[in-house]
């Protein structure tokens, strides 16, 4: 298949190029369409997508300061997530994570 007929298949379908390419790749493993149906959405089960120190500085800032009888506003959590993030010296992740 070339550029030309992959962008064809994205725009007839309505997905981007990148999802018409991850259907091509499934089709050729499993051989049949249905290996296009029984697909599950979102991560795999176990996938990171943050490092272990930037994971325990959440789950130590969540611990110490939210599971609390007083506990701070989400966006306060944020903010001191954040905090320890650049005190550790490490990119703080978005505040949907």
């Amino acid at each position: 298949m070339t550029a030309g007929d992959v962008a064809l298949l994205a725009t007839e379908l309505a997905i981007s190029r990148a999802t018409a390419y991850r259907l091509i790749k499934l089709f050729r493993a499993g051989g049949t369409v249905m290996s296009l149906v029984d697909r599950r959405r979102g991560r795999p089960d176990g996938h990171r997508v943050l490092d272990d120190q930037r994971e325990e500085i959440i789950r130590t800032t969540i611990s110490r300061y939210y599971l609390t009888r007083n506990r701070p506003t989400v966006s306060q959590l944020v903010r001191d997530v954040q905090t320890n993030c650049m005190s550790a010296g490490l990119k703080p992740p978005h505040r949907r994570t």
